[in-house]
């Protein structure tokens, strides 16, 4: 994070339990309109005039077609063998692509990419120190904000409406413009500052399949259900690990995907944590959690479950814990 960044929020009431977790400390702890920085997402510039052709051959999405200057894209890199090694939204403004990805895989992201640029004329940069990243959320629309999902800014530098159940955008500006963008929002419309956490919450119940370095490389693109979130191209040409995906959705295969799980438990909860399904006393492996978000009410998280076990009448963690699962619909989308 960069420093002068860090210092303003300082300045604004922000505690830091690491460079990743901040918190405000507000009246409401989830207000209808707020806005948080969000150091736990990194930024991957990647220059050049061959970087679209270059990365429509990396990445799951049609990087052509639906990375524009006014429309941003999910995405994942994946292996050969088509496991996914980070998600990432792709944002496009002149000749340049920003991969925005946890800030845990992204060296490891720069340095794959790097594997295959040979001698393309592209250029792969962490360009986390230069740019802030703002999540905002709203009761009501911004005015001249994009009103689509997927839609990016044409009047303001970086802005995209959020795919999410709730009216959510996503900002990525240079260091002075954020610290009055933010100046702006909490002086003149009545926004509250919040910790990044509650973003994280919001992010798991609208079904958004972060992975970390603990579930890199375990799933296929669909078993974190990026097809769901249209951040898969089933008509554009070859990229790394499309024969593997291609075949799970062509022949219908996909034994697995995301769902959403809520219960109540004082043990911590950490991704690849096992789940269970309980028949007759006896318990078996079902799947995995993706992330967690803990709160004093109740434990959010996405897992990982095989598809035909998921309706067990009981359902646990390896602490006994129950889970209640739901099917993630994405209705926003539709």
């Amino acid at each position: 994070m960069n420093p002068k960044w860090k210092n303003f929020l300082l300045e604004q009431g922000a505690e830091f339990s690491d460079d990743f977790n901040i918190e405000f400390h507000t009246v409401n702890e989830q207000p209808a309109n707020f806005l948080c920085a969000l150091p736990h997402l990194a930024i991957l510039a990647i220059s050049g005039k061959d970087a679209g052709q270059f990365l429509q051959g990396q990445v799951t999405c049609d990087v052509i077609h639906d990375v524009t200057e006014e429309s941003s894209s999910f995405a994942a890199l994946c292996t050969a063998k088509g496991r996914a090694i980070s998600i990432f939204l792709m944002l496009k403004k002149a000749d340049s692509f920003y991969l925005v990805l946890p800030t845990s895989l992204s060296d490891i992201v720069a340095k794959r990419l790097r594997m295959f640029v040979l001698r393309s004329d592209v250029s792969i940069t962490d360009v986390s120190n230069e740019f802030c990243i703002i999540g905002l959320a709203s009761a009501e629309p911004i005015e001249k904000f994009p009103q689509q999902i997927f839609g990016v800014s044409e009047t303001e530098d970086l802005i995209v409406k959020y795919p999410s159940n709730y009216i959510r955008y996503l900002a990525l500006k240079k260091v002075e413009q954020s610290t009055q963008f933010w100046s702006r929002f909490i002086d003149t419309k009545k926004f509250s500052a919040t910790g990044n956490s509650y973003w994280k919450e919001l992010e798991i119940l609208d079904g958004i399949p972060w992975l970390d370095k603990e579930t890199s490389e375990e799933y296929i693109p669909q078993m974190l259900n990026l097809d769901l979130l249209k951040g898969i191209s089933f008509k554009k040409g070859c990229y790394t690990g499309q024969e593997i995906i291609a075949r799970t959705h062509f022949l219908g295969k996909a034994k697995r995907k995301t769902y959403l799980a809520k219960t109540m438990t004082n043990e911590e909860i950490l991704p690849n944590d096992v789940i269970y399904q309980v028949v007759s006393d006896n318990k078996q492996s079902i799947g995995k959690v993706l992330n967690v978000c803990r709160n004093k009410d109740e434990d959010k998280m996405l897992v990982v479950a095989q598809i035909e076990n998921t309706k067990s009448e009981k359902i646990i963690l390896e602490n006994q814990a129950e889970l209640t699962l739901s099917d993630l619909t994405y209705n926003y989308l539709n």
